[in-house]
């Protein structure tokens, strides 16, 4: 399964254009405006691509301390990044 997660800071036309992704993924607000949220569903629905909502993660320990890790030079120059975030799906 391809997924993308964004943040707010997204071109609405282009959120859903992309063939190849079937889930969007993008932490809380998923917007600033309402319209812009209407835009985004509206542009997955078009799309079938499904959207999730998650809540932010920046105050979480690992992500602090990874975070800080990155910003005092302890990992090196970066160029690329991968970050695994689990989350629970309780039904």
């Amino acid at each position: 399964m391809a997924m993308r997660m964004q943040t707010p800071a997204i071109s609405i036309p282009s959120f859903a254009r992309y063939n190849t992704i079937i889930c969007r993924l993008v932490e809380k607000p998923m917007a600033l405006r309402l319209a812009d949220a209407d835009a985004m569903i509206a542009a997955c629905r078009d799309a079938e691509v499904r959207l999730g909502v998650v809540p932010q993660r920046r105050t979480d320990p690992a992500r602090r301390a990874l975070h800080d890790a990155i910003r005092a030079g302890e990992l090196g120059d970066l160029v690329m990044g991968t970050a695994t975030v689990p989350y629970l799906l309780s039904r």
